[in-house]
């Protein structure tokens, strides 16, 4: 099983690899090197799929954020008197406890997981989605399991 630096290593060659092509760039320049602004997106997505892992890097740098989330979003409600914050922090909290609940190399690992997971980023721009949705999947190769559903 790779770890998560292997992980990373390898999305980023098989996304970049893929973002050439499909480029159709003959030739490196330097106006190409803006793909290089897409790394952490590619290496949050290319972890993403073992969030269902109990000890996995992504899980336990989101239950951190997610944690540090809430907080801000309680402090936000209290200062401001805007309860849409509470219903915020439960949308996160209900998030990371459902991480728990999966089993992992389950849904999330499957190009369901990919497609529903990276789908939020096409409505800011396809290459968004085509950075995500290519380093979940260059995960699940890795993996050597890659399944529809």
């Amino acid at each position: 099983m790779s770890d998560w630096k292997t992980h990373v290593l390898f999305g980023i060659v098989f996304v970049a690899l893929f973002y050439f092509l499909f480029t159709h760039k003959q030739q490196l320049t330097l106006i190409d090197l803006k793909f290089f602004i897409y790394i952490p997106l590619l290496f949050f997505f290319v972890q993403l799929p073992d969030l269902d892992s109990e000890h996995s890097f992504i899980r336990r740098l989101l239950n951190i954020i997610g944690i540090l989330m809430i907080i801000g979003f309680i402090l936000l409600t209290l200062l401001l008197k805007n309860n849409i914050y509470i219903l915020i922090s439960t949308i996160i909290l209900i998030i990371l406890l459902l991480s728990y609940l999966l089993k992992h190399r389950g849904i999330l690992h499957t190009i369901l997981g990919a497609i529903v997971l990276s789908l939020p980023l096409l409505l800011i721009s396809f290459i968004l989605f085509f950075v995500g949705f290519c380093g979940y999947i260059s995960h699940l190769i890795l993996d050597g399991k890659i399944s529809l559903y």
